[in-house]
């Protein structure tokens, strides 16, 4: 009986310590499974008592940039981790936890790794029971890119806001569906006279804001087409009720799932106004000029008539041809009527010319021209010019035949034009030479270049210049004892250029004038640019001048 006592109670005792062993299995594999589970966590996990660390996993260690669990359970602080900023709000969410009194679960926070450098990190915080007392488990996940993204957005964020508000031009944003203002810059409310409170929140319509009801419908249509707007003319309307004339430009942006318009305005009335007041003042310029014009050419046809008479009767009278004048004077005085009458003549010619060719109605009748025949041709009507000013005239042709396409009589008009010139401003005993060169390019030639060269007084840059405009005239000592009209040398450019061609003037003070035209094998109608007028070369520089024969007496 005794025995049969004792064999039951052993074999309830086996029973008891094999359910133990049991139990005490499951709970070595659960806490197997659970240390597996948080060391496969990415999270770093901080289980701690104040600021003694109980338990880190692998991503704790890894995040802190230690070399072992143990360094980290080694830390002679859990909260010197932490950020020295963030240090004393880390301490006081420890110690609320440990005490069982109120903390944030949730929070941000910045840690310092082994290394020293910042993180980030998103904490997850609760109270625990470890080993039978209270502890406090941290999950913590490194969000360090996500704030560096969060600030670079914040710091572009500040600089647009402030290139939004800093621009000179107004800038609104409006939403795409209505009009309505979301934001406005300072420089909308300064130079348009609004006053935010009157502008946010409301549509353009409502504040009649376009002078054009339809401007909106015209700008959508054009954002339909082309995505965006550039320079589109418009009007908008003060609180005053002023006009003033914009140029906008508005491109579409998202914001929040929300269709904006982004529109920059360019303020431009002063400047159309400026625009208007030329206009006006070219028009009144042409009607000027065209009156002018008209003038010339009544006034030519009024003064041509009594002059051809003065011409006409002096003529006679110096040449007797009706019987002796009588005493000599007569005579001298009609040939200088004559003369004077022919100077008048030329005047009025050269104006005619200069004021067609500013108006473009003046043409050329292009015909074959030999260059040797149109310069003895201007030499026999200029020799004897030359003969009374005592100058050697000369001549510098080429031996072969130059052959180019002009009009023979406006060319012949420039070259008289500049051998009058060359005589007119060379001492007595100077010289005065006339030659062309054909333009090579290659094997062909491809015009002719002309040249007038004197040894006289010669001219400054800024001297040239004034003599290239129209009356403009030189005054020094020799020039004020020649008369002329200043129109010789900008009617010469003018011709010369409407046949394509370009004048060139080489001078310098003592040193003589060079004067060269070159015009194309064939007459081109759109003008080449004139070269900048340089100093000339000496007149040693030219072939041996060729003496002209004196005309049979």
């Amino acid at each position: 009986m005794i025995e049969a006592v004792r064999e039951r109670d052993a074999e309830v005792r086996i029973r008891e310590l094999e359910s133990e062993v049991a139990r005490l299995r499951a709970a070595a594999s659960a806490a197997t499974q659970l240390d597996a589970i948080l060391e496969s966590s990415p999270q770093a996990i901080l289980i701690h008592r104040g600021e003694q660390p109980l338990y880190v996993n692998m991503s704790f260690v890894r995040l802190l940039g230690l070399s072992s669990r143990e360094e980290a359970l080694a830390l002679a602080s859990s909260i010197d981790v932490a950020h020295p900023e963030d240090r004393a709000f880390v301490a006081g969410q420890v110690a609320a936890r440990i005490a069982g009194a109120d903390f944030l679960q949730h929070f941000e926070a910045r840690i310092r790794n082994a290394e020293g450098s910042t993180i980030w990190v998103d904490c997850y915080a609760s109270r625990i029971v470890w080993h039978g007392e209270p502890a406090a488990l941290v999950t913590m996940t490194d969000i360090t890119i996500r704030k560096r993204i969060e600030e670079a957005q914040r710091r572009s964020e500040k600089l647009l806001s402030t290139v939004f508000q800093a621009s000179p031009d107004p800038i609104s944003l409006t939403t795409r569906k209505d009009g309505r203002y979301v934001d406005v810059n300072e420089s909308f409310l300064k130079t348009l006279g609004w006053r935010r409170s009157d502008v946010i929140g409301r549509t353009s319509t409502e504040i009649g804001f376009w002078k054009d009801d339809c401007f909106r419908a015209r700008m959508l249509e054009a954002l339909k087409r082309d995505g965006f707007v550039r320079g589109l003319p418009s009007q908008v309307r003060s609180p005053s009720g002023e006009i003033r004339d914009y140029i906008y430009s508005i491109d579409v942006i998202q914001y929040e799932d929300e269709d904006l318009l982004l529109g920059i305005g360019r303020d431009v009335t002063e400047m159309k106004r400026s625009a208007d007041t030329l206009r006006e003042s070219m028009e009144s310029a042409e009607l000027a000029n065209r009156a002018k014009s008209e003038f010339l050419a009544n006034m030519s046809h009024e003064l041509r008539t009594p002059l051809n008479a003065i011409l006409g009767f002096s003529e006679i009278i110096g040449g007797e041809m009706f019987g002796p004048a009588g005493h000599p004077r007569y005579l001298d005085y009609a040939r200088d009527i004559y003369s004077s009458g022919r100077l008048l003549l030329q005047i009025i010619d050269d104006l005619l010319d200069l004021s067609r060719l500013e108006h473009g109605k003046m043409e050329i009748r292009a015909e074959e021209v030999a260059a040797e025949e149109l310069i003895r041709a201007c030499l026999l009507l200029i020799d004897g010019r030359a003969r009374e000013a005592r100058l050697n005239l000369a001549v510098d042709v080429p031996e072969q035949p130059l052959r180019l396409q002009a009009d023979a009589l406006r060319l012949k008009q420039v070259l008289l034009n500049l051998m009058t010139n060359a005589i007119k401003f060379t001492p007595v005993g100077g010289s005065v030479t006339i030659g062309a060169r054909p333009v090579n390019r290659g094997e062909a030639s491809d015009g002719v270049t002309f040249f007038v060269a004197d040894s006289g007084i010669g001219m400054t840059a800024e001297e040239i210049e004034v003599a290239m405009q129209p009356f403009g005239q030189v005054a020094r000592a020799m020039t004020r004892e020649q008369q002329g009209t200043g129109l010789g040398l900008p009617l010469a450019k003018g011709l010369v250029e409407l046949h394509g061609g370009r004048l060139k003037i080489e001078s310098a003070p003592q040193a003589g004038t060079r004067v060269t035209v070159t015009l194309p094998a064939v007459p081109r109608p759109a003008p080449q640019a004139a070269p900048r007028p340089g100093v000339a070369s000496a007149v040693n520089r030219w072939s041996q001048p060729l003496p002209i024969e004196p005309p049979a007496e």
